[in-house]
């Protein structure tokens, strides 16, 4: 897994790299889970990092493809939709998974036609 993690510094910008193109309509192993987290800041604005230097993050919701982001098919990034109002110093966080091998989902009752 590789994760980028963007701060929003600019409200207008809506896109966001990734390390390659990716064609959500392509059957591949490859998942991206794309998130917006608000951060901690302090009372002029800046983002508050803990002991280990790291972002003090409040809450944390991943986004839907398709409402809250789309995939550019000419370039390797993300462009983050108008439905999600980007915050100064909030984080874009990417979560770019080269294989979901090992991802094992059971069978359900519904497919084991147990109903």
């Amino acid at each position: 897994k590789v994760t980028e993690t963007y701060v929003i510094l600019n409200q207008q910008k809506r896109s966001y790299e990734l390390q390659s193109i990716y064609q959500d309509t392509v059957l591949s192993r490859r998942s991206i889970l794309v998130y917006y987290a608000e951060t901690e800041k302090d009372k002029y604005g800046n983002i508050v990092l803990d002991v280990n230097d790291e972002y003090v993050i409040k809450s944390k919701r991943q986004l839907v493809k398709g409402i809250d982001y789309t995939f550019n098919a000419d370039n390797p990034s993300v462009t983050i939709l108008n439905t999600v109002n980007q915050i100064y110093n909030d984080l874009i966080i990417i979560d770019d998974y080269a294989s979901t091998n090992g991802s094992y989902i059971p069978e359900t009752p519904t497919k084991l036609v147990i109903v």
